[in-house]
């Protein structure tokens, strides 16, 4: 899950909303969840076999009263029970690997909705400050 991850919080980066990812690199997912406070929102994207890691960031969120919104692929999923909204995906597989195709259309379609709510007016070229991509 970690590419819809990525790909989720480089477009809620283009709002003037505070956006982290916990990413859990070197191991510090505890560290990076801890700043969660309420009145934030955490999304969290687990499928089958539902990483550890996302199940206690999930907790900490939810004990912390931040709001969590799940992207999973089951109602018994154990992501379920702490969240405040929950979204389910089917995706396709071949040789245990997930296309992840739905997921990142789903994720697509919350940032357009969030977008459109925000009034964004996101131009596509803006000035870079002097440096080329």
């Amino acid at each position: 899950s970690f590419p819809v991850a990525s790909y989720i919080v480089y477009a809620l980066q283009h709002t003037p909303k505070r956006v982290h990812l916990v990413s859990g690199f070197g191991g510090m997912y505890r560290e990076q969840i801890r700043s969660v406070k309420k009145g934030d929102v955490v999304i969290a994207i687990s499928f089958a076999p539902y990483g550890k890691e996302t199940q206690y960031c999930l907790r900490v969120a939810h004990h912390l009263q931040a709001k969590t919104l799940v992207i999973t692929d089951s109602q018994l999923s154990p992501l379920s029970r702490y969240a405040t909204t929950q979204l389910y995906v089917k995706e396709g597989s071949a040789f245990a690997f997930r296309s992840l195709t739905s997921t990142i259309c789903l994720c697509q379609a919350l940032f357009i909705a969030l977008a459109y709510k925000l009034e964004l007016n996101v131009e596509e070229s803006k000035d870079t400050g002097g440096y080329d991509d």
